[in-house]
């Protein structure tokens, strides 16, 4: 039992401490895949978005990104017709002859938000790599006054006359969040999304603040839990966690192209962008603007253009429908909880009932946060842990239980018959089968009378031939009647019946175990010798279990019911008998009509004389 224990704590321990392992990648993947099974829903009516594409690029011939002067028109447009924001993804990269007319149309709109993208400086950096620097010595109050910021590459015309928004993208190789700032030294800076609800909420500061063990963003009215912890030196990873809608071809109608802002009847689209928060996003693959997005297309990872990724969290932010991510510390306690009652169970039902129970599992808990993240928007409980670490238990549990059948089976096969040994792998465990325990079983003893001048007249090799015969025979009708073959001693045989598993009758099934006995050895002949037998059948008290030493084991008997079988069976000779059984068996053997009583004897070990009982057979 102390070995039993020992090696549930190891399985435990080592379960806990590969879910732990590998529980962040197996999350972020669960992450990815669960947007495959959800409803895609459309963007805030708040929302527009202009793309530049390929249409508004051979319309307006103006390469991948329009002119400056294109710029300030659909500022001026957009600002004519009620747009209550204008954000660009663009960052405006050194000075251009046209910049004066793009800065009036900034200034003279007054609600345009522009981008940058900040990279640290390193050696050997190649020409016309953005490289954004910011002025650490700022004061964190001052974080916001986008006018004092000094950026290199980005005239300081643009940020006098413009909010600012960083669209740096963590290193991910599928983003599932962002965080609302990004810090450079002791400051923080607004990503293009945070900026953007900064300003339509007119909330000019918004800040993160922690409550317990966790963060939560605050802008407007809203309140928004952040996954992560803040982490390396210039980066702050407290993310918000993207409730994507959809991929851009999914949502045309959400889009217009750039061009259709300064071209033809613009005015006539005022519908499209009155109070309304407008996106200027590039949307070519010339752009280079493409990231990774958890959503699936059959087995591809999608792909997204960046501005994409700020106009999701801009939605869900107005919506108000937000991701949460389940405490991980509970998700891997419950994986644990889980996977320790799957495998008792597993371990003590069949390997079909065990196979229907890892399905059930592994569709359950699947579907469920499948469920969950459709319903509440919750994510985190990672499912694919889950179904690998029960799967893995699974495995584990069915080997150990094979090893453990075949060491069953390699023991008792030798004593038992197929029925009482499927019975004993069934109900039960090696280690409660081989520890010493008292019950009541019924003792079979069968010893061949006048054994030394048989084997004296037929020599050692004609002996053991009949031995084995004899033994053979005694075997097969103890095992038919669901007894256990104890020992072979010299030419006796020591059987019991209802151990290892409990059997109902046995008593009964003793007595007629020694009937078919003798009716075999009417009929049957070694080497032309007839052989006699004397029996005895006690029922009592005895200990049962694995008796020896380290280097030899039994699985046997001991006990005052042993000892008085032995004595009952030399008293066979006395009573001129072939069967003799105690008080106790003939009472329960249900054969009363067949059993008489032949004595009273005083047994040597025993305080009291004990009734003695012989068998009537047929015609007696």
């Amino acid at each position: 039992m102390k070995q039993q224990y020992i090696l549930v704590a190891l399985y435990i321990i080592l379960a806990g401490f590969v879910i732990h392992w590998l529980f962040d990648n197996t999350n972020l993947h669960t992450f990815n895949y669960i947007y495959s099974f959800t409803p895609q829903k459309q963007f805030d009516d708040r929302i527009a978005i202009l793309t530049l594409d390929d249409d508004s690029a051979r319309n307006l011939k103006s390469g991948s990104v329009p002119s400056r002067t294109q710029f300030a028109q659909a500022i001026n447009n957009l600002t004519e017709l009620g747009a209550k924001l204008i954000v660009i993804d663009v960052v405006f990269k050194g000075k251009k002859p046209e910049d004066a007319i793009l800065v009036k149309a900034m200034k003279d709109s007054g609600r345009v938000i522009i981008s940058a993208y900040y990279a640290e400086a390193m050696e050997g950096q190649q020409q016309g790599e953005i490289e954004l620097h910011f002025d650490n010595s700022m004061t964190d109050e001052a974080r916001m006054d986008i006018s004092k910021k000094k950026l290199s590459f980005i005239p300081d015309y643009f940020l006098d006359n413009a909010d600012l928004g960083i669209i740096n993208i963590d290193k991910q190789f599928v983003v599932r969040g962002l965080s609302p700032y990004i810090r450079i030294g002791e400051i923080k800076y607004p990503r293009l999304y945070q900026r953007t609800m900064e300003k339509f909420f007119d909330d000019s500061k918004g800040k993160i603040v922690e409550e317990g063990n966790s963060k939560y963003l605050l802008v407007g009215d809203r309140k928004m839990l952040l996954s992560g912890n803040e982490t390396g030196k210039n980066l702050h990873t407290n993310e918000l966690l993207i409730n994507y809608q959809g991929i851009e071809y999914d949502f045309q109608h959400s889009y217009s192209p750039f061009y259709s802002i300064i071209a033809g009847n613009w005015k006539e689209t005022a519908e499209l962008y009155k109070d309304k928060i407008v996106f200027i996003i590039p949307a070519t693959l010339v752009s280079q603007d493409i990231m990774n997005a958890p959503r699936l297309d059959g087995l591809r990872q999608q792909s997204m253009y960046r501005g994409m990724l700020h106009i999701n969290l801009v939605n869900q932010i107005l919506k108000k429908k937000f991701v949460e991510d389940f405490p991980q510390l509970f998700v891997k306690i419950g994986i644990l909880i889980f996977l320790c009652l799957f495998s008792f169970i597993c371990y003590h039902i069949s390997l079909v009932k065990g196979i229907l129970l890892l399905f059930f599992m592994i569709s359950g808990y699947s579907g469920l946060s499948f469920f969950i993240f459709s319903k509440y928007r919750i994510v985190g409980l990672n499912f694919i842990l889950f179904d690998l670490m029960i799967l893995i238990g699974f495995f584990i549990v069915t080997g150990f239980k094979y090893l453990n059948e075949r060491k069953i089976r390699s023991i008792f096969k030798r004593y038992v018959g197929s029925k009482v040994l499927n019975e004993v792998i069934k109900n039960k465990d090696s280690a409660e089968l081989f520890k010493g325990k008292k019950c009541e079983l019924t003792v079979l003893l069968i010893d061949i009378r006048g054994f030394t001048s048989l084997s004296e007249e037929l020599g050692p090799e004609e002996t053991v031939n009949v031995l084995n015969d004899f033994f053979n025979l005694v075997t097969r009708s103890i095992l038919c009647y669901e007894g256990t073959v104890d020992k072979f001693m010299g030419d006796a045989v020591l059987a019991f019946f209802g151990a290892p598993v409990e059997i109902s009758e046995k008593e009964k099934k003793a007595v007629q175990c020694c009937l078919d006995i003798f009716k075999k050895l009417e009929t049957f002949v070694f080497n032309n010798k007839k052989i006699s037998i004397g029996i005895s059948i006690t029922t009592g008290e005895v200990v049962v279990g694995n008796i020896g030493s380290i280097e030899k084991l039994e699985y046997t008997i001991i006990g005052p019911a042993v000892n008085l079988a032995a004595r009952l069976e030399t008293l066979n000779k006395k009573y001129g008998t072939s069967i003799l059984i105690d008080e106790t068996t003939a009472d329960r053997s249900k054969l009363i009509d067949h059993i008489v009583e032949v004595g009273e004897e005083e047994i040597r070990g025993f305080s009291q004389k004990k009734k003695i009982f012989t068998f009537r057979k047929e015609g007696e």
